[in-house]
Order: structure tokens, then C-alpha cells, then sequence
């Protein structure tokens, strides 16, 4: 007699496939987060954070796990739990940093040690200037700040890939010229670079932070 209470297995390599096809999707990623989020869970903890923190770290590094079996970055030398709380660590550790920097805290020598660590595992996709909670937070009160204005404006500009033409069918009324569009979406961004007082100089790095934070 069959046992239908018996879990399905979920190898790393079923995983990866489950992910890249979109099969049995919403199950695997659950199966992810019931599995692995209390290892990070306690490495975000042991290192200082809060148990949002951790949330927050898990689901930004799920989403880098995801975004890597997408792209075929990811190719299975090591065990998918090994790569998902390497990521998740290491954005924490990038937050810490940061946060170190700005508030001129150094930070303890057992964590400088630990952030040059896993480079081999992380070279496929190696994390960015955004990958951390400290400048992520910093972005979402910016984006608040800067109005629905710009925030529609660089949502439709940036990421939906509109025309300034298009951009002005959808507002009409609202800006008097195509320069004048041009003008306001330079400003929000200037306003952006401003607010993060240079810590990002290129433009992509801004894009990708908007992106998370729209």
C-alpha cells in the first residue's frame, strides 16, 4: 500500500530543474525556505541581525539562486543549500560592511576575515554594490521620498522600456514637452545619486536598487 503522506524527494539537481522549467515551482521554493531558513536564520542572528533581517537576507539571496539557475550561471558543483546560505551570509556580511563605513564602527576582525571567504563558490555570480539590506533600506526611503511623479517616470522609462513618447501618451497633460520629461526624469535620478551621497556612481547599480525597491 502506498504511503501518500510521504514527502517528495528534492535533490539539488531536481531542484535546478524544478526552477528552470517553472515544475511543481511554488513547492519548490517552499521546500527551500522550510529546509534552509533557519541556518541562515542563525547565521544572520550569530552575526548581530534580527530575525527580519533574516528574512529579508533569505529572500533577496532565494532571489539571486533564482535569477542564477535562470541565466545557467549556476551550475551544480556544489549543493544548491551550499550556494543559497553562501549568498545569504555573504549579503549580510556586505550589510555589516556598509553599515560599519557609515556609521565609522569598524568592524570585528572574525567578520573582516569572513567576508573575503567563498570566493570560489560565489565567482559565477558575484555579488553587486546593491546586495545588501543597509543600502536597499536607504533606497526605499528615498524612492518614498522622491514622489509618485518620479517614481512612475523611472518605473515606465527604465523597466518597462517606454518611449519618452510613450511615457507622455500615458500623462497626457502633464509635461509640456518631450525635454521637459527628459528634464524631470534627470532629476529624479540626480535626486537619487544625491541622497545616497555617492555611494553608488554608476548608473546601473542605481537601476538595479529602483528596481527592488519599485
Amino acid at each position: 500500500m502506498k504511503n501518500f503522506f510521504l514527502k517528495p524527494s528534492y535533490t539539488s539537481e531536481k531542484i535546478i530543474h524544478n526552477i528552470k522549467t517553472r515544475t511543481k515551482y511554488e513547492k519548490t521554493i517552499e521546500h527551500l525556505y522550510d529546509k534552509y531558513f533557519l541556518s541562515v536564520k542563525k547565521i544572520i542572528v550569530n552575526l548581530g541581525g534580527s530575525s527580519e533581517d533574516a528574512e529579508d537576507i533569505f529572500q533577496d539571496a532565494l532571489a539571486k539562486v533564482i535569477w542564477s539557475i535562470d541565466e545557467d550561471k549556476f551550475q551544480g558543483k556544489s549543493h544548491i543549500s551550499t550556494y543559497l546560505i553562501t549568498i545569504a551570509k555573504n549579503m549580510w556580511l556586505k550589510t555589516l560592511q556598509k553599515k560599519s563605513k557609515h556609521f565609522s564602527t569598524p568592524l570585528e576582525e572574525g567578520l573582516i576575515d569572513q567576508l573575503s571567504g567563498d570566493e570560489e563558490l560565489l565567482e559565477d555570480i558575484p555579488l553587486g554594490n546593491d546586495d545588501d539590506l543597509y543600502t536597499k533600506s536607504m533606497f526605499e526611503d528615498l524612492i518614498e521620498k522622491i514622489g509618485v511623479d518620479c517614481r512612475n517616470i523611472l518605473k515606465n522609462y527604465y523597466f518597462d522600456k517606454l518611449s519618452y513618447n510613450q511615457i507622455l501618451d500615458r500623462n497626457k497633460g502633464k509635461y509640456s514637452s518631450e525635454q521637459a520629461l527628459r528634464n524631470k526624469k534627470s532629476r529624479c535620478l540626480k535626486y537619487l545619486k544625491e541622497g545616497l551621497q555617492d555611494k553608488l556612481d554608476d548608473k546601473d547599480s542605481l537601476l538595479n536598487i529602483i528596481s527592488s525597491c519599485l
